[in-house]
């Protein structure tokens, strides 16, 4: 049994999965809901060859990586500038061309990995990210009047 290898092109609505084998070959290419299960659901018949499955990273990238380990596939996460620069020379920029583009990268072994945070790193990033904005929100707007000297304890 040949290895085949999976691309995902993630968009908020749909994702366009292709699959080749280490030649290149296209064994598959669909599109699915944005959805895990769905996704899963379309490459349950392939499983047993699978040897990666690779999505950029981006907004909905920690989301699927996570629900799709636990659904057991051999997933990946792509450094998204690393990827677009060897997407970027394709003449046809399409997701199903994208998809297959990533699949591609991962049968030649030629891509970097992204890093996917944890899920207490991603909470303590948004607390931050919070108190960061309600600091400034404390600060009086006389401060913003050039020549009102007005002292505030922080």
């Amino acid at each position: 049994m040949k290895p085949l290898f999976a691309g995902l092109d993630v968009s908020y609505q749909t994702t366009s999965i292709c699959i080749v084998d280490a030649a290149g070959s296209v064994a598959l290419e669909t599109s699915t809901a944005t959805n895990p299960d769905a996704i899963a659901k379309a490459l349950k018949p392939y499983r047993r060859r699978l040897k990666l499955v690779g999505q950029e990273s981006g907004n909905l990238a920690a989301w699927l990586q996570k629900r799709l380990v636990q659904a057991k596939l051999p997933m990946v996460c792509l450094d998204a500038r690393h990827a677009n620069s060897a997407l970027s020379a394709r003449i046809n920029k399409t997701d199903a061309n994208d998809a297959q583009g990533l699949a591609t990268l991962l049968a030649r072994g030629i891509y970097v990995t992204a890093h996917i945070k944890s899920d207490e790193a991603s909470r303590l990033q948004s607390l931050l990210v919070v108190r960061d904005a309600l600091l400034r929100k404390r600060c009086p707007e006389a401060l913003m009047i050039p020549g009102a000297f007005v002292s505030v304890a922080v």
